[in-house]
C-alpha cells in the first residue's frame, strides 16, 4: 500500500484537473483527468464535494447532465490545483484544491460486497505508463495496464 500511497502523493500533488466527466449515462461515477492527460482517477464510491466547511454536493444528488447539481457543481473542479492529499488506512483520499474546496472519496464497496457492475471503490491510470491501480473491495490493490 505503501507504494500506491507514493504514487498517489507524487502524481496528483500541485496538478490541475484538466477534464471532468460525470452525470448523465455516468451517473454518480466521477472521471478526473489530472494534469496535461498524466493521470486520471475514477471514482465508483461513495464521495462528497465540500468548500468553507460546508457540503456542496455528493455522489446520491441528481446527475442530470445539464442541471443536475452533482454534475454542476463537481464540473467546477476543472483547472484547480491540488494542493494536498490525505488517505485512510482503508484508502480513503481526501483531496485538498487551491480553490478551498475538498473532495472526499469514501471507499465503500467492502468485501461483502455482491458487484451489480463493478468491485472497485476507485481506479487510478497513469496513462503515460499504461498502468491501473484499482481499489479492490476486498481493500487490495490490483494492477493491470490501462489501455
Amino acid at each position: 500500500m505503501q507504494e500506491i500511497r507514493e504514487i498517489i502523493i507524487n502524481a496528483f500533488i500541485g496538478k490541475k484537473i484538466s477534464k471532468v466527466t460525470v452525470g448523465g449515462s455516468n451517473g454518480s461515477v466521477v472521471i478526473l483527468r489530472i494534469g496535461d492527460n498524466l493521470f486520471s482517477l475514477f471514482i465508483y464510491c461513495i464521495w462528497r464535494l465540500e468548500e468553507n466547511d460546508k457540503i456542496v454536493t455528493g455522489w446520491n444528488e441528481s446527475s442530470d447532465a445539464e442541471s443536475g447539481n452533482l454534475t454542476q457543481q463537481i464540473k467546477l473542479l476543472l483547472n484547480d490545483e491540488i494542493k494536498n492529499i490525505q488517505l485512510s488506512n482503508f484508502m480513503d483520499i481526501k483531496i485538498y484544491f487551491l480553490s478551498g474546496k475538498v473532495l472526499n472519496i469514501f471507499c465503500d464497496i467492502t468485501p461483502k460486497y455482491e458487484p451489480e457492475e463493478y468491485d472497485e471503490n476507485w481506479v487510478i491510470s497513469d496513462i503515460v505508463n499504461n498502468v491501473s491501480y484499482r481499489l479492490k473491495n476486498n481493500f487490495e490493490i490490483e494492477v493491470s495496464k490501462y489501455s
